[in-house]
């Protein structure tokens, strides 16, 4: 068995933090915490704790929190517990069971 090449985030918003206004960024980004405003960038994971209220435009969006607002992304992935409220535009969607989009 091989090693996956697993790369950490570049950047991470932590549970405890909170951002008002927009975040823009190249690279990875693990969302823990709220963020009230846009995200734009390239590949974001929103934790179970992670609250975007605000509209999300990434390549690759892997969505465990809540966002109240549009996405639109090349891949969005949906867990379980997830919640979307808003438009999603997306060329690849994944929602597993138990994950709520409105």
């Amino acid at each position: 068995m091989g090693k996956e090449n697993i790369k950490a985030p570049d950047s991470i918003i932590a549970a405890e933090m909170s951002i008002d206004g927009d975040v823009a960024f190249a690279g990875s980004i693990v969302i823990n915490g709220r963020i009230s405003g846009m995200v734009k960038g390239e590949q974001a994971k929103l934790g179970d704790s992670g609250i975007i209220d605000g509209d999300v435009v990434l390549q690759d969006f892997d969505c465990g929190g809540r966002v109240k607002g549009s996405v639109s992304a090349e891949r969005v992935r949906m867990r379980e517990g997830s919640e979307i409220e808003g438009t999603i535009f997306a060329r690849e969607f994944d929602m597993v069971p138990g994950a709520m989009f409105n």
